[in-house]
């Protein structure tokens, strides 16, 4: 991880965080949604995609939960991220090939443009339009995508502070935060 030697805050001002939103479950639950965000409408073949991920993603949290003996990655699925990264390295490459996830993915990075432009260095990544009535846990759909922007975002801007947040699971956000040096969860 890279720490900072001096953060830029002048005279102990406030600075301010910009939040970078990923609406993946607006999308996801909807077609409707794709076209007030004007991302390409999801097809058969994209969900057949994202639920083969999903049981494949499902599978290595069992496997590796057994292997490890650890009930953490029961409630922090995202760990295999760390655990298991070649496996989850090429879940990701499948995700990111998704039309609506390459726009997700570039609508992150624009945001995050505009907001260095504009000299907020301090930008936080976090799912919205978590569909909290279905479940407690994050969709894994959502995980995945969240941690593919936050790398995105620190490949592309490696000097701006970023945090991640995981709606209705802060550890959620621990591996990702890691995988992706994130300064704050």
């Amino acid at each position: 991880m890279v720490i900072p030697t001096k953060i830029k805050n002048t005279n102990n001002k406030p600075q301010l965080i910009a939040m970078i939103h990923v609406h993946t479950n607006n999308i996801l639950q909807n077609n409707f949604y794709c076209d007030l965000f004007r991302v390409p409408e999801y097809t058969k073949k994209d969900l057949q995609t994202i639920t083969d991920i999903r049981i494949k993603f499902n599978n290595l949290v069992k496997v590796t939960e057994e292997e490890y003996s650890l009930p953490l990655i029961k409630e922090c699925r995202g760990s295999i991220f760390i655990l298991e990264r070649k496996e989850t390295n090429e879940l990701e490459k499948k995700v990111r090939e998704i039309p609506f996830v390459k726009y997700l993915i570039e609508r992150a990075l624009k945001e995050a443009e505009i907001f260095t432009r504009n000299g907020i260095n301090i930008l936080c990544i976090e799912n919205i339009g978590v569909p909290y009535f279905l479940d407690t846990s994050v969709p894994v759909e959502d995980l995945m995508i969240l941690n593919i922007i936050a790398k995105e975002i620190r490949r592309v801007y490696p000097k701006v502070i970023h945090g991640v947040h995981t709606l209705i699971s802060d550890i959620e956000s621990i591996p990702i935060a890691i995988e992706s040096e994130a300064y704050f969860i």
